[in-house]
């Protein structure tokens, strides 16, 4: 492939189709946050338990989703660089590592608040 096609795959796989992820990623938070707080006192143990798994689910998917789009724009990018080692980087594996861990503390903030509005009592403030 040219250079104009492996910059063009690499940034149109990335930044165009990864923006949706992040998106969804962000939507399905603010919706188990949303329930959790509107509804979560009132929910039984079993439904809590299926809510979660939802949404543990769907983050983990819409998660991967963005690795796997930033994994085929860094394989471009390394392509690209065997062409023309004079091409600014813009993707690091290690920011793929940082997101990655923002990602999941994000899902672990999301349900340690529905913990929090099931168990009122149990707050450590």
């Amino acid at each position: 492939m040219t250079e104009y096609e492996l910059s063009n795959l690499m940034l149109t796989n990335f930044i165009a189709n990864s923006v949706p992820a992040i998106a969804t990623f962000m939507v399905v938070i603010g919706a188990y946050l949303m329930v959790a707080w509107l509804i979560g006192r009132q929910l039984t143990r079993s439904q809590v338990t299926l809510i979660n798994a939802l949404f543990v689910v769907f983050s983990l998917l819409t998660i991967l989703s963005w690795f796997t789009r930033f994994e085929m724009a860094f394989y471009y990018q390394s392509e690209l660089l065997l062409l023309n080692p004079d091409t600014p980087v813009f993707l690091e594996q290690h920011t793929a590592i940082g997101a990655i861990i923002v990602f999941m503390l994000f899902i672990i903030g999301a349900l340690k608040f529905m913990w929090d509005i099931r168990h009122p009592g149990t707050d450590d403030d």
